[in-house]
């Protein structure tokens, strides 16, 4: 404990002295270094917005008109489509 104490109250050497008087010199170029990074980073930004290509503005493609369907194709359609539910009917009959 009574170390502890010494060490508190012991008067700075001219080490600490030195260092106390370099601290600032030594934040400062700290701080010029943390500047000049942001500056290097805003230009390589900036330049990467001036290279991005401008959106190209074009007309949208116009849809092809649909034609009506004819009854015949709906016909097929149907019968198509019923051929289908009656083979999956007799599937599901014959894995039962």
């Amino acid at each position: 404990m009574k170390e502890r104490v010494d060490k508190a109250w012991k008067a700075p050497t001219q080490a600490d002295l030195n260092l106390l008087e370099e601290y600032p010199a030594t934040e400062e170029e700290a701080f010029e270094s943390l500047d000049q990074m942001r500056r290097d980073q805003q230009s390589f930004l900036n330049k990467l917005v001036s290279q991005l290509k401008p959106a190209q503005q074009g007309a949208a493609p116009v849809a092809e008109a649909q034609r009506e369907p004819t009854m015949r194709e709906v016909f097929e359609q149907l019968v198509g489509l019923s051929k289908q539910l009656e083979t999956m009917e007799q599937n599901q009959l014959q894995t039962r």
